[in-house]
């Protein structure tokens, strides 16, 4: 029996998770939901309102069924809004359950796993291994060639009997002089290998930016499901506590109705914040190369990141973030080509040397050997060599403007990426202020409008700005983390380097 003459009907729906991270927020227990049911006797749902309808403080009289068809309105539509957010809010506490029933994982085990995983960085480093195997390839030029060849032979003209021969024979070529161009060719790959090694740390900086995201939005993930699930629970309170001011005709039915929308949004958010969850979930393992997804939680929390002791040095470190140091190895290449190109115009010296042995019987019985020294100049190609050496030295010229473009917008790129570090850092501190203001006004205007000191619509008012506040702070701490993630992917910082 309630305390106007009611009975009280409860309905416990008990659902238990099991916490699986320090993040994660407590399902450990029962969770039970109690539905209060008011019986149809003396209290009516709006005295005020009944009284127009013929209502004097029983249900006899002339219009006695009027009010009661009247109360079993109010009470089964009050009954069909608490069963649908009882339902969103069991619907909400699975989803949520389930995505934390996975494996906890902490930042530095996904480093470990992304550096061995993630199939861009596998493929940055097979082209890696490419280039310096082309290296080695380059430099078999400089070394002595050696042949080995067998032979044999069957010949017969007319008048003679077949005759035939046997030989075999190893060749050997060294070359003795090019005009530098092998060497220059060497140091063009040596050169390209830098190149690409610094390809390589560009990609794993950019892995580890996209990593470091998506490890962050599911932290922020996590911690809006407890937001959400703690602004559910505030608005149901809140339109229980505008039905009793209802019910004893102390506020309208629209502030009761605003109120129990209210409270179904928030229970609908807490929903939408898990499958955000499963969504934030499946992009770290993207992201860590995991070819099946399966529930994870990730370590930490969501802080401001502190910069106090940040180096700001643009120059020098625009000097050595990945970009610029590949553009300069891309020259350095260019400028042995050039060198390549003009070694053409020289002439080729090559030592010859062969030994072997042949006869017209198996196995072979003359020795013979020979040996010699080569000299080889073209005269005339048409103009090729005076072609490919004006391309050499196109090539480096656009390899020099590359560099200079790209030093120049590293260093835009670095003081832009780190000015919005800092304003995102600076933001948290002010909505900080926004969220303990914000608060501090909802706990006067809480005990004023359960005091009737205030109106609803004001009560709302900063009651919507609390749950904004809550939600913007989080935000404001998310980006401020990612804004510290761009600044070290524009730095380089490689997974390698943490």
């Amino acid at each position: 029996m309630d305390a106007d003459g009611g009975t009280m009907t409860s309905y416990h729906s008990s659902t238990t998770f099991v916490e699986s991270s320090p993040g994660a927020p407590s399902l450990s227990r029962p969770i039970f939901i109690s539905v209060h049911q008011p019986a149809p006797s003396r209290c009516p749902a709006n005295p005020a309102r009944l009284r127009g309808a013929g209502w004097s403080g029983g249900l006899a009289g002339p219009r006695s069924s009027a009010v009661s068809s009247e109360l079993f309105r109010l009470r089964r539509r009050a009954n069909l809004g608490v069963a649908k957010a009882v339902i969103i809010s069991i619907s909400a506490l699975l989803w949520v359950g389930s995505a934390y029933a996975g494996n906890s994982i902490s930042w530095e085990d996904c480093i470990k796993e992304a550096a061995s995983n993630n199939p861009e960085l596998i493929a940055s480093r097979e082209r890696l291994n490419q280039t310096r195997l082309s290296r080695v390839s380059t430099r078999s030029g400089l070394l002595p060639q050696v042949n080995a060849s067998l032979s044999t032979d069957r010949s017969k003209s007319s008048g003679s009997d077949t005759s035939a021969s046997y030989g075999y024979s190893v060749r050997g070529q060294q070359l003795l002089f090019d005009g530098m161009k092998s060497f220059n060719e060497l140091s063009a790959a040596s050169a390209n290998i830098a190149s690409a090694e610094c390809s390589y740390q560009a990609t794993s900086a950019d892995i580890r930016l996209k990593l470091r995201t998506a490890y962050i939005q599911l932290l922020r993930s996590q911690e809006l499901v407890k937001i959400a699930q703690d602004i559910a629970k505030r608005r149901k309170q809140n339109a229980e506590m505008v039905r009793l001011r209802y019910e004893a005709g102390r506020e309208h039915r629209g502030s009761l109705l605003s109120a129990q929308a209210d409270s179904a949004r928030a229970e609908l958010e807490s929903v939408q914040a898990g499958r955000s969850l499963t969504i934030a979930q499946r992009q770290l393992a993207r992201e860590l190369g995991r070819t099946e997804t399966a529930p994870v939680s990730a370590e930490g929390l969501i802080s401001a990141p502190d910069i106090s002791g940040s180096d700001t040095n643009l120059t020098a470190i625009a000097a050595q973030t990945p970009s610029v140091r590949e553009y300069a190895a891309r020259r350095l290449a260019a400028g042995y080509n050039v060198k390549s190109a003009k070694a053409d115009f020289y002439p080729q010296v090559n030592a010859d040397a062969s030994l072997g042995r042949s006869s017209s019987t198996w196995p072979p019985e003359e020795n013979h050997w020979s040996a010699g020294v080569s000299l080889s100049l073209p005269l005339f190609d048409g103009g090729n060599r005076r072609a490919r050496l004006a391309s050499a030295k196109s090539a480096y010229r656009q390899t020099e403007a590359d560099e200079r473009s790209i030093r120049t917008g590293e260093l835009v790129s670095l003081e832009s990426t780190f000015i919005q570090l800092q304003n995102a850092v600076d933001s948290v501190a002010v909505q900080k202020k926004f969220l303990e203001a914000t608060e501090e006004r909802s706990t006067i205007s809480q005990a004023q409008y359960s005091s009737g000191l205030t109106s609803f619509d004001a009560w709302t008012i900063i009651e919507d700005s609390v749950v904004n506040a809550r939600k913007s702070f989080l935000d404001t701490k998310a980006n401020a983390m990612i804004a510290e993630a761009n600044w070290m992917s524009v730095k380089g910082v490689t997974l390698d380097e943490n």
